[in-house]
């Protein structure tokens, strides 16, 4: 791969950063505007609309950049994301962020500029148009769409009577089955779109299709991946679903860059580990960077006529899906903090039984001295 291939790739995928970053500040600009008692609502806003339009147009250079510069850091990149929306947000929503999320941005920063600065080179040899570059793509994808169609199955399971009494809504497996499903999606068309970058367009698409079924493919998993996490909106609450959507997808991704494309086949050791910290890194600090203060704004106190309440009724004790997952919605963020404090305790156990050890040979090698003498 070129330098200025390499260079244009980084910088269509920074784009693509910036471009959906600004789109979803806008967006998020225009319902706190509503909050407020603005009388337009929100469809028609123009903050609102150039917002959407921005997220979408986001697309393209997100296309481009994997079709120029290998998965993992494009991945990367994409983590670098929440760093950028957690700064508009801050600058321009007065969504201050804590000591902490400085941290967790420091995190994914480094790592970031780790993986842009060691990561690998593409493969610049490219077939005929009418094969396939990476033989395991094929295999990979036939596998892959029907895990895929499986979960979508599952995440459609409040949707048949019959599925309902196999797979009860209120298990861990309907739950987890939509990040997962769109984690998936999203995953194997970046597939696709990596693949398109060693296929040549043929000058009649129709005699040799292989081009062409990529696009097709690219576009229906797209599609896909908008319609689940639309879903999810109606669903899941986004402290459960971004998250483990997140981190599913982006491991997906740099599982495909080493196992699918052999990214990593002709890097030094060096760059190979410094690669997979620099990934490491900027998931870990994208997840840490806790989202719980910025929907402060949208809490609306409980009036007084609130506090007196009816006795429920034993109809609204059965809990619908959303409602019951809603209990759950700082679960991922309660995990993140437990290995938080398990490490800590972990490293403090390990101190003590240490100093017990030592303290315990000193005793000894003290008394065989005495018995020697």
């Amino acid at each position: 791969m070129s330098v200025g291939n390499r260079v244009l790739g980084l910088a269509c995928a920074f784009l693509n950063s910036f471009m959906s970053s600004i789109g979803f500040v806008l967006q998020r600009k225009a319902h706190l505007t509503k909050g407020k008692g603005s009388v337009v609502s929100t469809s028609r806003d123009p903050i609102w609309i150039l917002g959407i339009v921005l997220y979408i147009a986001a697309a393209l250079p997100d296309v481009w950049a994997y079709t120029l510069i290998p998965q993992v850091l494009c991945a990367t990149v994409a983590c670098f994301r929440l760093v950028v929306v957690c700064g508009l947000g801050h600058a321009f929503l007065g969504e201050h962020l804590g000591r902490q999320d400085a941290h967790s941005i420091a995190i994914c920063t480094t790592g970031t500029i780790l993986c842009v600065m060691f990561g690998p080179s593409a493969d610049e040899k490219t077939r005929a148009s009418g094969e396939i570059h990476h033989p395991k793509v094929v295999a990979y994808s036939i596998v892959a769409l029907c895990v895929l169609g499986i979960f979508l199955v599952i995440v459609h399971a409040d949707s048949f009577a019959w599925s309902s009494d196999i797979i009860p809504t209120s298990s861990n497996l309907y739950r987890f089955s939509l990040p997962v499903a769109t984690a998936l999606a999203y995953a194997v068309e970046k597939v696709f779109n990596t693949e398109l970058g060693f296929i040549q367009k043929p000058d009649n698409i129709l005699l040799e299709p292989t081009w062409l079924c990529m696009v097709i493919a690219v576009a229906a998993l797209g599609l896909t991946d908008f319609y689940l996490n639309t879903r999810a909106a109606e669903r899941l609450p986004v402290h459960l679903f971004a998250p483990v959507t997140f981190a599913f997808a982006t491991s997906l991704q740099c599982m495909q860059a080493m196992l699918i494309f052999d990214e990593f086949v002709d890097m030094s050791l060096l760059c190979s580990m410094m690669t997979l910290i620099g990934a490491g890194l900027a998931l870990a600090g994208a997840l840490m960077i806790q989202p719980s203060q910025f929907d402060a704004k949208d809490r609306v106190p409980p009036s007084p006529s609130s506090k007196l309440r009816m006795p429920p009724s034993p109809s609204s004790m059965q809990r619908s899906p959303a409602k019951e997952t809603q209990a759950d919605r700082f679960d991922v963020w309660k995990w993140i903090r437990r290995a938080e404090r398990g490490l800590r305790e972990g490293k403090r156990q390990f101190k003590a039984l240490w100093l017990r050890q030592f303290k315990t040979h000193l005793k000894e090698s003290g008394s065989k001295e005495l018995h020697l003498v």
